[in-house]
């Protein structure tokens, strides 16, 4: 976008600042660089976002089960492989559906209930992906830890909306589920849940007396699309035309910071999007002509202006999030 001053304004500058397309090209590069192409039907934040969601990321994790976990004596091979792949952090990916290579899809199950199901296999394509298997595992997926909760036939009725999964979990890691615990009651067996996930109508999972949780794999919309990757969408199209915002009503003060600090008679001001912070509570963009450095703090309502030398100088300025250019 590009803005310019008032004419009755003392100081005149022309802007050029375009925070959502600089974000967008980041997120692009980083779905090519993943083999996963945005699709071209989505919003690419949108698909960014929801692949982020389901994707699992290459980290060595422990491996956990629950009580009631089995496995058939025939699988027992591909169940130690797989463990070991997760203790070692391999690609898991290659054990779901290849449905996770279109940013675009929704996966109904992790959706709604933040589980996963896994092919349990020894035998894979030459694409790399599992080969379909008769057995899957079900299982909770942290960034350091998966809670294989049991492995199913692929031809068990309501598969993908049976409760004893959800049971299961709160019986033995009752800490992955009482955030999403909520008040109230609804009378759902299996056949009924998957109704609903079929039509894609978010509901509460009862699993017993004042034992109702919802949202717990964040939702999804009536057309299945993820409401966890909406939600952070909508919230970063605001947040950085926010930033936008603030950035063009304190132009007059910036330019003259910039002009004390270079000595610069500049008029043509161009932003792109440097850093961002983990907890998103401040950005950092860079103004190219001055090589002038804006940092905004949207909870305290404030801004910094620094010159780029000086950042670079300070040990660690970019920890803690993520750097653009």
């Amino acid at each position: 976008m590009n803005y310019h001053s008032n004419v009755l304004e003392t100081v005149q500058w022309f802007l050029e600042i375009d925070l959502k397309k600089d974000l967008e090209t980041f997120m692009e590069k980083q779905m090519r660089r993943m083999n996963i192409p945005p699709s071209g039907t989505r919003s690419i934040m949108y698909e960014y976002f929801n692949t982020q969601k389901r994707v699992i990321f290459e980290t060595p994790r422990k491996v956990v089960y629950s009580s009631k976990f089995q496995c058939p004596e025939e699988y027992q091979e591909a169940l130690l492989q797989f463990e070991k792949n997760a203790r070692e952090g391999k690609n898991l990916n290659v054990y779901l559906s290849d449905q996770i290579r279109k940013p675009e899809k929704a996966d109904d199950l992790l959706n709604d209930w933040n589980i996963y199901h896994f092919h349990l296999t020894r035998r894979f394509r030459k694409d790399g992906f599992a080969k379909r298997s008769d057995y899957q595992i079900f299982a909770w997926v942290t960034a350091d830890c998966i809670y294989m909760i049991q492995i199913y036939p692929h031809r068990e009725a309501h598969l993908y909306a049976k409760k004893e999964l959800l049971r299961i979990i709160e019986a033995n890691w009752p800490e992955l589920l009482e955030k999403h615990r909520i008040k109230g009651g609804l009378q759902l067996d299996d056949g009924g849940y998957e109704a609903l996930r079929n039509a894609h109508v978010s509901s509460f999972a009862e699993l017993g007396e004042n034992r109702l949780y919802g949202l717990i794999g964040g939702g999804y919309m009536s057309d299945g699309s993820s409401m966890e990757a909406i939600r952070r969408e909508q919230f970063w199209h605001n947040r950085l035309k926010l930033c936008e915002m603030v950035i063009r009503d304190n132009m007059s003060f910036i330019s003259s910071v910039i002009h004390k600090q270079r000595d610069l008679k500049q008029s043509v001001y161009r932003f792109q999007l440097l850093w961002i912070s983990d907890s998103a509570d401040r950005i950092r963009l860079i103004e190219w002509n001055s090589h002038t450095g804006v940092e905004w703090f949207p909870v305290e309502g404030k801004l910094r202006i620094f010159t780029m030398e000086e950042e670079l100088n300070f040990g660690g300025a970019f920890e803690g999030g993520t750097r653009f250019v």
